[in-house]
């Protein structure tokens, strides 16, 4: 695993190996993250996430969210 510093990774989440999460990341405490997955800058991934192996979470993506249509109406 190479975790940045600069991440926010509960430690309950599981991480898979070869997993690299870079700076700003966020990884709540119930997610789990296949094997050879890249999470990069600013993703925020949710609890509940299942991440498959050799996946790429971009930069700014939210993963696991549930929208709100309250605004819409």
């Amino acid at each position: 695993m190479n975790i940045s510093p600069l991440a926010v990774v509960h430690p309950e989440a599981q991480i898979g190996q070869n997993v690299t999460i870079d700076p700003f990341a966020v990884i709540e405490k119930d997610v789990v993250i296949g094997d050879h997955c890249h999470i990069y800058s600013h993703a925020v991934i949710l609890d509940g996430a299942r991440i498959g192996k050799n996946c790429n979470i971009f930069p700014g993506a939210v993963v696991a969210g549930t929208v709100s249509y309250t605004h819409l109406r």
